[in-house]
């Protein structure tokens, strides 16, 4: 009867300590998964952003800003873009 009685409280402590580690993980896949949501918002804000800065009058703008010496191209002049990926090394 006593063993039984120790088996019985053992398998409850067992219950309550899987149970409170249990609530400790789900609290912080909680805590992850909101601060996962707020990163993505920041991204998306970033992104918008950089589709405003990207556009020509907002680069006209910086251009004029920074008072660099900027000439449209020439009608008819051959235009080369330089690939980013290149000048970066």
């Amino acid at each position: 009867m006593a063993s039984t009685l120790a088996m019985i409280a053992a398998l409850a402590a067992a219950v309550v300590m899987i149970r409170s580690e249990q609530a400790r993980c789900a609290r912080r896949v909680q805590c992850l998964r909101s601060r996962q949501i707020k990163l993505e918002r920041e991204g998306w804000s970033h992104q918008a952003e950089m589709a405003r800065l990207r556009t020509p009058a907002m680069i006209r703008e910086r251009v004029e800003r920074m008072r660099l010496c900027v000439a449209p191209p020439r009608r008819g002049a051959d235009v080369r873009v330089a690939d980013a990926r290149a000048t970066r090394q």
